[in-house]
């Protein structure tokens, strides 16, 4: 299948994202199935099993409150249930593991598989999640980086800290996709946003509309277990569909400063002349 690798437009970008997936689903939701799905489930339910149920009189209560309480989240933990310490710990140990270790192997492996089907070659999530492993600490190493500029940015009266942010959101895929990593990533990232602030922030306000209300609309499902399972899924499809939408910025970025679609038009005659030449050879 072919995609238009050339420098393209917000509403061009996220088309192209969207066409990938529904092109791909198999393969990319299975790595966000094996990765971070699981970590999500972990994250949604674990409180369901860890968290305290506090004893309260409902004598205290309004009738609507005492409702709220018998019927609270995950069958009856009551409005105000703390976690002892374990539980808190436990928490903690899956939001950082995940945080650090799984999430990150995720976008790697989607952003390769990804990276791959938008030059139209073909790969599996087995080999993407192995490619993934190999960047794993030069991602974990460069996103730490990213998180203490953009931090220091957001101390310095927040809007230097949105416009740092906005410049390293492709840190990932250049270190994936190019091999570097820690200041050279992100030296490259700013490379790679010179004029294209606006439609970079321009393509995540309308990722965010579209996250937003996709978690708003879990957030109706009045069953607390569905809601649960339902948000975990929506969760690994906004993985998935960050990831694919900046593969496609990135390649647009290239396109736009280094004529990247003259190189693989360029790549793409050289190609066919051989074959040709081949052939009559063959005669």
């Amino acid at each position: 299948m072919s995609y238009e690798i050339k420098e393209l437009g917000v509403t061009e970008i996220l088309d192209q994202a969207l066409k990938l997936i529904k092109d791909h689903f198999g393969i990319l939701f299975g790595i966000t199935a094996s990765l971070v799905l699981p970590y999500y489930l972990l994250i949604e339910f674990l409180p369901v099993f860890l968290i305290d149920k506090i004893p309260v009189d409902l004598a205290d209560f309004q009738v609507e409150e005492q409702i709220l309480i018998e019927n609270g989240p995950f069958g009856g933990a009551p409005a105000g249930a703390i976690p002892d310490a374990s539980a808190a710990i436990a928490i903690l140990a899956v939001t950082v593991i995940g945080g650090l270790i799984l999430i990150p192997l995720a976008n790697a492996a989607v952003i390769y598989a990804i990276s791959n089907f938008y030059m139209g070659k073909t790969v599996t999530n087995g080999e993407s999640i192995k490619f993934g492993l190999k960047k794993i600490f030069p991602i974990i190493w460069t996103s730490i980086l990213m998180g203490i500029i953009v931090m220091l940015g957001f101390i310095a009266l927040i809007i230097p800290g949105i416009f740092l942010w906005i410049r390293y959101l492709m840190s990932q895929h250049v270190v994936v996709l190019e091999g570097k990593s820690g200041f050279s990533a992100l030296k490259r990232c700013k490379e790679l946003m010179k004029g294209n602030y606006g439609k970079a922030f321009s393509v995540n306000f309308v990722m965010g509309l579209i996250v937003g209300g996709v978690n708003y609309g879990t957030m109706l499902i009045p069953q607390p277990h569905v809601q649960a399972l339902t948000n975990a899924v929506s969760q690994s499809f906004i993985v998935l569909f960050y990831a694919s939408a900046f593969v496609v910025f990135y390649f647009s970025a290239r396109c736009q400063h280094e004529n990247y679609d003259m190189q693989l038009l360029a790549e793409s005659f050289s190609e066919n002349e051989h074959v040709e030449n081949d052939e009559y050879d063959d005669e």
